[in-house]
């Protein structure tokens, strides 16, 4: 039975939306902000964008097309210099570097807090970074979603754990303000859940586990079809490699791989998506496409057609959040052969969909692992139907917005899990009213 004091409506849930960037922006963050709102959209719920612009940066000096023409090496070397340069200071000014950091967040958040209440949502739903939660001042329940914490990208990403102590004092100070104070926290592996629990005190009674999904799928390449490849052979054995950073992604490794394959007889290839160094530049036994966009029907037709002749997707990386290449390359029926970095040891399943080999493992055990794979068809055979399955039933975005969209509604306080009946309007959402009619 409804409270008098509650009254029923008949509309979708709204869903104030926060991102650090631009959630119609498929290119902005791997495209993650743009898969969630899309997805979430497609169970019927009403997403309403309440991000601030982001603030300026001082990539924005250049203008973009002059960015994207310059090449990789520069990019990594004004990149590498700017943040030395920023460690430095941190480190020199590490206290004044706190407190200008939480003051801006403390304003971001005032900002924040002014346009949910102009959007008057059921609930908040904020993704991928904390920081754009800590100091916001609203009754809305919040719920959370992110691949990773800080703590596990300050430890594990080289561009990061060289930052300096006030830095990761800053993150660790966003990330435990926000599991203190959300209604549920959701974490694509349970790496990162546990670090939650761990590092930044959430209760784990307020925490989920839910994967994400793939970016490129076989939508994209309508003329294949499961089954439709051979297995690897002497003749042909070709891998994949997805690597926006070729340095986190240790684009070497994977290029010592082949030569080394290569040296054993077969007639191994690197198919490369991403940025190129020297190692891979070099090496004319890779095939790059070079950076491509998801935001381009034609860059995301090549992604899919290079995935698909591939044998196996290979990503030794020294640090990872999740990893969303190997998700798609078993949409394709790929095994993958992976690092155990972050959360690569919970979606690619070690003997069943691909192989997990140690951090510390070298292009011997790569080459070691993906030859024993190659010379068994029947193994790998079964392994790429393995992967393929579980892709389908597990790793996709709708199976991400299955179990994310009721976990909103609870947050609501929603009478009923289904989307298309009637609501209870939530107190929360009325307290929000009744202050933005106070202003």
């Amino acid at each position: 039975m409804v409270d008098q004091n509650q009254r029923r409506i008949r509309r979708p849930l709204r869903v104030g939306f926060v991102s650090p960037v631009d959630p119609f922006d498929p290119d902005a963050l791997s495209g993650m902000p743009f898969q969630m709102r899309r997805a979430l959209e497609s169970r019927g719920l009403e997403i309403v964008c309440c991000s601030a612009p982001p603030a300026p940066s001082r990539a924005g000096m250049v203008p973009e097309p002059l960015r994207r023409r310059a090449p990789w090496a520069l990019r990594h070397a004004w990149r590498t210099m700017r943040s030395r340069i920023d460690c430095g200071w941190e480190r020199l000014h590490s206290r004044r570097y706190e407190r200008a950091r939480l003051q801006a967040a403390l304003n971001r958040a005032a900002a924040l807090s002014l346009r949910i209440r102009a959007a008057q949502p059921d609930v908040v739903f904020g993704c991928c970074i904390s920081s754009m939660l800590f100091g916001l001042e609203t009754d809305v329940p919040i719920v959370y979603f992110s691949d990773a914490t800080a703590r596990i990208i300050n430890e594990t990403y080289p561009a990061y754990a060289r930052r300096g102590a006030g830095y990761k004092r800053v993150c660790d100070a966003y990330e435990r303000s926000t599991m203190q104070r959300i209604h549920m926290a959701v974490f694509a592996t349970e790496l990162a859940r546990e670090s939650a629990v761990r590092d930044y005190g959430l209760e784990r009674s307020r925490s989920r586990v839910v994967p994400m999904g793939a970016s490129i799928t076989p939508e994209y390449l309508p003329e294949w079809r499961a089954g439709s490849a051979e297995p690897p052979s002497r003749s042909d054995l070709q891998l994949c490699l997805v690597a926006s950073d070729p340095v986190r992604k240790r684009a070497a490794l994977a290029v010592a791989t082949v030569e080394l394959l290569r040296r054993r007889g077969w007639n191994a290839r690197l198919n490369h998506i991403g940025q190129l160094n020297a190692a891979l530049r070099r090496c004319p036994l890779v095939r790059s496409k070079g950076p491509l966009r998801f935001s381009s029907p034609e860059d995301r037709a090549i992604i899919a057609e290079t995935i698909a002749r591939s044998h196996f997707m290979i990503l030794p990386s020294s640090g990872e959040a999740f990893g969303i290449a190997p998700c798609e390359a078993a949409h394709f029926a790929r095994p993958s052969i992976v690092s155990e970095a972050g959360g690569l040891r919970e979606v690619v399943l070690n003997g069943q969909t691909g192989l997990v080999l140690p951090r510390r493992a070298a292009a011997d055990d790569y080459a070691d692992a993906i030859q024993a794979l190659a010379q068994d068809p029947r193994r790998y055979l079964d392994m790429s139907v393995a992967a393929l399955a579980r892709a389908r039933r597990r790793l996709t975005w709708s199976a991400w917005a299955d179990e994310i969209a009721p976990t909103l509604t609870g947050a609501a306080g929603c009478a009923s899990g289904d989307l298309s009946e009637e609501w209870v309007e939530p107190v929360a959402a009325k307290r929000a009213r009744a202050e933005l009619a106070r202003i």
